[in-house]
């Protein structure tokens, strides 16, 4: 039992640090964008849908969650003589909690973001899903859309 208190504790604790991150001075740009040309164009917001963005899915929540799942299962067995039964309950426990880790993973890490509908000045709608880190459109908003890249990002127009 004391063994189950000691990896939930360790469990939430390593969750509640997941989010925390290094300070930056600026924008952080991902690699695979540097030198790569973005076209930039005029448009009008029509349409913004609220979405959540699927998280991550690492290793690192399925290979925390089996072996928090592996030391629950040894606890659960402790009273049990049998090394077979210790061993199945361990690796039972283990499999369980590479299952739970990796969508407690995937859960921690997802975003809320926008699904914008903008209508360019050339006429062409266009539609970008975005998280909201990177603010939140309305409806009429002036917007210039930058693509390239196989990417695309909205944000607000300054003329």
């Amino acid at each position: 039992m004391n063994t189950l208190k000691v990896v939930l504790i360790i469990g939430a604790a390593g969750f509640g640090l997941s989010g925390c991150s290094f300070p930056s001075a600026g924008k952080t740009v991902p690699r695979s964008q540097v030198g790569v040309l973005r076209h930039l164009s005029l448009g009008r917001v029509v349409d913004v849908k609220k979405v959540t963005i699927e998280g991550s899915r690492t290793y690192l929540g399925p290979v925390a969650g089996s072996a928090a799942g592996s030391a629950a299962g040894l606890g659960a067995a402790s009273g049990s003589s049998n090394g077979v039964a210790i061993g199945a309950s361990s690796a039972a426990g283990a499999a369980v909690g590479a299952v739970v880790g990796g969508a407690v993973e995937e859960l921690a890490t997802r975003k809320q973001g926008q699904e914008i509908t903008v209508l360019m000045d050339s006429g062409v709608t266009v539609v970008i899903v975005q998280d909201a880190d990177t603010g939140y459109f309305q409806q009429g908003d002036r917007v210039q859309v930058a693509q390239g890249g196989g990417m695309a990002t909205v944000r607000i127009a300054m003329n």
